[in-house]
C-alpha cells in the first residue's frame, strides 16, 4: 500500500561520492548485499519507540545495502519512519530531505559518534540517535520527552544516550553523509568507499572496506521494517514480502 503521510525531514546534502553537488541530484538504484537489509553480518538489536504518543518495536541497526549504479557497498541508517524498506529501488541522491538544523546535527553525530559503531549494541544506538535528531528536526534532543522517545532499558538506549551527549564534543573525523530520497520507499543516509573527507584520512573509517564478522545472539528470521518503517523489508520483485525479525 502507497502511503501519503508526509516525510518527517528536508535538506540538501552533498554527493561527492556519487559526482554530485549539493545543488544537483543523482538517481542511483539500491538493492540489498544479501536477501534482506542486514546483510550477512547482522548488527541490530530490537527497540521499543514512542512516535507521536504511540509504541511500536522495531528492528534498529545498520542496513548493508548495495548502489549499484556506483558499484559500490553502502552502509546506511534509516532517516525515515514512515514509509518501508523496499529494494531495489530507484533513488535521487543529493535531493533536499532533511533541515540544515537537522543535516548539521548528523553530520555532527557521525563526526563524534559513527566511529564508535562497532557491533550490534552501537549500530542500534546510532540508529535511535537518527530517529531522534531527524523527528525532532533541530528542536530539543530528549530521549524522554518529544515526538520521538524510547521506551524500554537497554544497551542499545544507554548508546543512544551516549550518542546524543556526544555531539557537543570533538570531532573524531570528518565525514560527507550521502542522503538518499525515494517516494516510495525509506529516506536513507549512509556512507559509501570515498566518503571520508581527505581532511582524516589518517583516522580508519571504521565500517567501510572488510569487516571481520563477529558474532551475535541476534538472526534474521522475520521482523517488523528493520529500519521502523510501518511495514514489511522485502524485495519488491517478489510476489510475497519475507519478514526479517531480530531476535535473541
Amino acid at each position: 500500500m502507497t502511503r501519503t503521510l508526509p516525510k518527517l525531514l528536508g535538506l540538501a546534502a552533498f554527493c561527492g561520492a556519487l559526482s554530485a553537488s549539493p545543488s544537483q541530484a543523482a538517481t542511483v538504484t539500491l538493492d540489498y548485499q544479501t536477501d534482506h537489509a542486514w546483510g550477512s553480518n547482522v548488527w541490530a538489536k530490537s527497540a521499543t519507540i514512542f512516535l507521536d504518543g504511540q509504541s511500536h518495536t522495531y528492528g534498529a541497526g545498520l542496513f548493508r545495502l548495495r548502489n549499484e549504479s556506483a558499484n559500490a557497498d553502502l552502509l546506511a541508517f534509516c532517516i525515515d519512519l514512515f514509509q518501508m524498506l523496499s529494494l531495489p529501488e530507484h533513488y535521487v541522491a543529493g535531493t533536499p530531505i532533511v533541515t540544515e538544523d537537522t543535516k548539521a546535527q548528523i553530520g555532527q553525530l557521525y563526526n563524534t559518534g559513527y566511529d564508535k559503531v562497532i557491533d550490534a549494541t552501537s549500530a542500534a544506538g546510532f540508529q535511535l540517535a537518527l530517529w531522534e535528531i531527524a523527528t525532532e528536526n533541530g528542536g530539543d534532543l530528549d530521549l524522554g520527552a518529544g515526538r520521538f522517545s524510547i521506551g524500554a532499558t537497554g544497551a542499545q538506549y544507554t548508546a543512544a544516550g551516549n550518542f546524543l551527549g556526544g555531539l557537543t564534543g570533538v570531532a573524531t573525523a570528518s565525514y560527507d553523509p550521502l542522503y538518499f530520497a525515494s517516494s516510495t520507499s525509506q529516506d536513507l543516509v549512509g556512507l559509501q568507499p570515498g566518503s571520508l573527507s581527505a581532511a582524516a584520512a589518517p583516522i580508519a573509517d571504521p565500517l567501510i572496506g572488510a569487516v571481520a564478522p563477529v558474532p551475535t545472539p541476534w538472526s534474521v528470521v522475520g521482523m517488523v521494517s528493520a529500519c521502523g518503517a510501518l511495514g514489511w523489508i522485502g524485495r519488491r520483485r517478489r510476489p510475497q514480502r519475507p519478514d526479517f525479525t531480530v531476535k535473541a
